[in-house]
C-alpha cells in the first residue's frame, strides 16, 4: 500500500473559509488533519510582523491558503515570506501554496532596467526548500507559469463562470463580451464562445 502523508491545510484569516470548505472537501478522501490550522500574524507598534502557525505541522503535506492584500502587494509579499518560513521550520513534508489571485503582471522584460516581477514574487514563493507546487487560478497569461522551478497549478474558472452567465441571459438573447484590454482579448473570445454568446 502507498504510503500518503496526512494533509495539513493553512490558512491566513482572509482565506479561512475557502480553507474549511476545502479541508471538508479533502475530509472525504484523504488523510487530513482534524482542524484546519490557522496563522496569526502579530503586528508589532513599529509595524514589523510576527507569524505563528498556531498548530503542529510535522511531517504532513502542508497547503498554505493565502491571499494579497490588493493595496499592499510589497507588503504582502513581505508576509508571505515571513509566513513560508514559519511553515518551513515546523518540519512539513512539503508546502504547497494555493493563491485565488496572483498578482505578477510583468512576465516579461519590456523595457531595461525594470523588473520581471513574475519572476521576483515566484521566487519569494519558492525560497523555503519544502515549498514544491503553487496552485492558483485563471492566470492572465500562461507564459507567467515559467517564472516557477516547482510544478504551478493553473484552474480556469471559465468554464464554470460561462455556464453561470448563459443561464443569466435567453438563448436567442443578444449579449456582447468585452475584453478590458488587449491582452484580455483571446480570453474574452474564449468566454464568448463557452457561454454560447
Amino acid at each position: 500500500m502507498e504510503y500518503r502523508p496526512t494533509v495539513s491545510i493553512i490558512t491566513v484569516p482572509e482565506c479561512a473559509g475557502q480553507a474549511k470548505r476545502v479541508h471538508e472537501l479533502l475530509r472525504v478522501k484523504h488523510d487530513v488533519r482534524d482542524d484546519v490550522v490557522l496563522v496569526n500574524t502579530k503586528i508589532f507598534a513599529d509595524g514589523n510582523a510576527r507569524p505563528k502557525v498556531m498548530a503542529t505541522i510535522r511531517r504532513t503535506e502542508a497547503y498554505l491558503f493565502y491571499t494579497m492584500p490588493l493595496r499592499e502587494p510589497e507588503k504582502g509579499m513581505a508576509r508571505l515570506a515571513q509566513i513560508l518560513n514559519a511553515i518551513h521550520l515546523a518540519d512539513p513534508i512539503a508546502i504547497r501554496v494555493v493563491m485565488a489571485y496572483f498578482e505578477g503582471r510583468q512576465d516579461r522584460k519590456d523595457e531595461e532596467r525594470t523588473p520581471m516581477t513574475a519572476k521576483v514574487m515566484a521566487r519569494i514563493i519558492e525560497g523555503e526548500k519544502t515549498v514544491r507546487g503553487f496552485l492558483t487560478f485563471d492566470l492572465h497569461a500562461d507564459q507567467l507559469m515559467l517564472a516557477f522551478d516547482n510544478p504551478v497549478e493553473n484552474l480556469w474558472g471559465q468554464l464554470l463562470l460561462a455556464r453561470y452567465a448563459k443561464s443569466l441571459f435567453p438563448a436567442n438573447g443578444r449579449v456582447g463580451v468585452i475584453a478590458p484590454d488587449v491582452g484580455s482579448a483571446k480570453r474574452a473570445e474564449k468566454f464568448a464562445s463557452k457561454s454560447g454568446f
